[in-house]
């Protein structure tokens, strides 16, 4: 995905550059300060090939929805110092630009569904720690293992950012 981005002339970042190099959430999350938009990929096993679920940074809509977050931001502060802090700061901080992300989740969605035949089980808001530090500008997608593994992916994936990032622009 990274190269692609970089072939369609778009600035990409790695959080990491190497599968043996472990990264807290807190500090997957500060990469994302100052991005124009800010991607986390993920595997989910209980996915079929061509389905993904996406998420954007918001409050949560819902009992289910904050089960869920917390269920997510609890797995990844497990064994982390910052617990507490994370609570705090996922309680207390407002984020000014939430309208971005939602944007960005639809577009990157309907643009997958298009390029790739996806379909979208799940597109929703949610107060997600790895999505904190991008302001908003952040987008959680859960592939299959399946998908991931496919090299059509990152072409589909790069095509569609550049296109919802092409929107913003008009």
């Amino acid at each position: 995905l990274n190269k692609a981005l970089r072939v369609m002339g778009l600035s990409s970042d790695l959080t990491r550059t190497s599968a043996n190099l472990t990264l807290s959430v807190g500090e997957r999350s500060q990469q994302g300060i100052g991005s124009s938009l800010y991607l986390s990929i993920h595997a989910a096993d209980d996915l079929a090939a061509g389905q993904l679920n996406i998420y954007y940074l918001s409050e949560a809509s819902s009992s289910e929805v904050l089960d869920l977050a917390i269920r997510e931001n609890a797995r990844a502060a497990l064994n982390q110092q910052d617990t507490d802090v994370m609570r705090r700061r996922l309680l207390l901080n407002l984020i000014p630009d939430l309208a971005r992300g939602e944007a960005y989740a639809n577009g990157i969605a309907r643009e997958l569904s298009q390029l790739g035949g996806y379909t979208v089980n799940t597109l929703a808001g949610l107060p997600l720690k790895t999505l904190e530090g991008a302001a908003g500008r952040g987008v959680l997608i859960e592939f299959s293992p399946n998908n991931l593994a496919d090299p059509a992916l990152a072409e589909q994936l790069a095509a569609a950012i550049r296109s919802v990032l092409s929107e913003e622009t008009q």
